[in-house]
């Protein structure tokens, strides 16, 4: 072909989030190798950072939007009574009560 005047991709994200950047093409590949050098060394680590953030963001927007209820906390024996033991002293009297 003596010249292209388009170029097109069709990509499917696997997991919403995803970026696609620092495209290159071309026919040499000494070109390729450089540019995938110093886009390697220079955006990994502000991609990470970029990464962590969004991951905490949706984690605590998640635990926002699901706080866990008291009783899901009671029924999972996640709690202590005032005696320091789990279900305290307070739980087995009102049990005799009952």
């Amino acid at each position: 072909y003596a010249s292209f005047g388009t170029v097109a991709f069709e990509l499917w994200q696997v997991k919403a989030g995803t970026i696609f950047d620092n495209l290159v093409i071309t026919d040499d590949p000494a070109e390729a190798e450089a540019l995938r050098k110093s886009w390697e060394t220079g955006s990994k680590e502000g991609e990470k950072a970029m990464f962590d953030a969004h991951e905490e963001a949706e984690r605590a927007k998640d635990a926002e939007a699901n706080p866990p209820s008291e009783e899901e906390d009671d029924e999972a024996g996640d709690y202590e009574g005032s005696d320091g033991e789990e279900g305290g002293e307070a739980e087995a009297e009102l049990k005799d009560e009952v």
